[in-house]
């Protein structure tokens, strides 16, 4: 497959208060010392942590070493062309979020986001600007897993013009949903 291809940096509002930010490719930023802390502090928010680091790290507190350890993945799958991550910038270049397309498959390639709480009105916007941008670059289809009773993320994704897919693998505790290309 030819190397995935998408703009460093993609604009979008705020859908709350019409404020411009950023979603920047992962390999466009510096792993840091900022950009751990950005970065470690959201993911030890209560809903983004038990949605997605306690099972994971047994309890224990994300760390920046564990920041670190997701800004280099984030940076080597640009380099392989393996996995693409996005973080979103807010107006000072601050990490409020990060989205990711897990695979290169165009056809089927699954997403996932993680966001600040305290920066509520960014994730669904951002999704549809990197789901436009795939689009253009040759994706056909978004899948996504959501753990059932996850309301929020069920509704941003909808928002997104996903919709529940039927007969596709399924993962105990999730439900499946799917976005295609309005050119598919």
């Amino acid at each position: 497959m030819s190397a995935v291809t998408f703009p460093e940096r993609i604009a979008f509002k705020n859908h709350f208060d019409d404020e411009w930010l950023q979603v920047a490719r992962a390999d466009m930023l510096s792993n840091n010392e900022a950009a751990r802390a950005q970065v470690t502090s959201i993911c030890n928010q209560a809903l983004v942590y038990e949605m997605l680091f306690n099972e994971l790290l047994n309890g224990a507190l994300y760390t920046e070493k564990n920041a670190g350890e997701f800004i280099d993945w984030a940076h080597a799958g640009w380099r392989a062309n393996t996995h693409f991550v996005f973080f979103i910038l807010n107006k000072h270049h601050h990490i409020v979020g990060a989205l990711d397309i897990k695979s290169a498959d165009c056809g089927a390639a699954e997403i996932g986001y993680w966001v600040s709480a305290e920066c509520p009105g960014n994730i669904t916007n951002s999704l549809v600007a990197v789901l436009k941008a795939g689009f253009d670059t040759g994706f056909s289809r978004f899948v996504a897993y959501v753990r059932k009773g996850n309301e929020r993320s069920y509704r941003v994704l909808q928002r997104a013009g996903f919709k529940l897919a039927q007969g596709v693998e399924e993962r105990q505790g999730f439900v499946f949903l799917e976005r295609r290309s309005t050119g598919s």
